[in-house]
């Protein structure tokens, strides 16, 4: 399937070392639309405005601007619940190590804010994994579907949200998955 020239565009302006952004300048009103529903997509919203705001029509520009306010919200609120976990899980003696999501800053990126983050990835020995799973079970989590990965069933705390298309609404439960095993040979190579 072909990428479309509005998303190669953004593509194009991303690039390690690309300093001309006239794919984006080049862009017409109509385009946006397709081209931020790919950025929301592959969570290059928040990266797109950095990178390349001076360049953005007005109304991309601002509507990247709210984006960018709303994840801080939610970031926030991510942060809030991992200390949550973090404490019951340490008052309960369970070791864990964070995986992805904030911690990939400042390495992967100068600044967390610049991706949108919706859940919390934590790792146990898998003799550990089932004790974890009912502290965060005792804080109100809850599964919401089922998994055949490397993690148990992803919890979240229910509040009657519902799906807006806004992939960066501060409202959106935080998801928490339960890794027990970080690597799995067939299904890396997709067997």
């Amino acid at each position: 399937m072909p990428i479309p020239a509005s998303a190669r565009a953004i593509l194009d302006a991303l690039r390690f070392g690309q300093t001309d952004k006239s794919a984006i300048r080049s862009l017409h009103e109509r385009d946006w639309e397709s081209a931020l529903r790919f950025c929301d997509q592959s969570q290059l919203t928040l990266l797109v405005g950095a990178i390349c705001g001076e360049h953005l029509p007005a109304a991309v520009r601002r509507r990247i601007e709210d984006d960018a306010c709303k994840n801080a919200q939610k970031f926030a609120r991510l942060k809030s619940e991992f200390f949550t976990i973090a404490d019951a899980l340490e008052h309960r003696g369970i070791e864990f190590v964070t995986l992805k999501g904030f911690t990939h800053s400042p390495d992967f990126t100068t600044d967390p804010l610049l991706r949108s983050q919706g859940d919390i990835d934590l790792w146990f020995e898998r003799d550990v994994v089932y004790r974890a799973n009912a502290v965060l079970l005792s804080l109100g989590y809850a599964a919401y579907c089922e998994t055949e990965d490397r993690h148990l069933p992803p919890l979240i705390r229910r509040n009657g949200w519902v799906w807006n298309g806004d992939y960066h609404d501060p409202g959106a439960p935080i998801g928490v998955d339960l890794h027990y095993q970080l690597w799995d040979a067939a299904l890396e190579k997709g067997e």
